[in-house]
């Protein structure tokens, strides 16, 4: 797998993000109850199992940058 598509736990986006893992949860939560588009993009592989796409992670820090 190249490194733009690695999959990442919410614990490793976490720390890449350098947010708490309780705030991606929280950001899934609302995404799964009001179908609110979520802020960190993520896969829901198999039902269960939560991962992040480390170039998704990447775009999200682009688009924050302010010049």
């Amino acid at each position: 797998m190249q490194p733009d598509n690695e999959l990442m736990t919410t614990k490793e986006a976490a720390a890449f993000l350098k947010v708490s893992s309780q705030y991606l949860d929280i950001d899934r939560c609302r995404h799964n109850q009001s179908g609110v588009p979520p802020k960190v993009p993520f896969l829901r592989i198999l039902g269960r199992t939560i991962r992040y796409r480390r170039s998704d992670l990447e775009a999200i820090l682009q688009a924050s940058r302010v010049a």
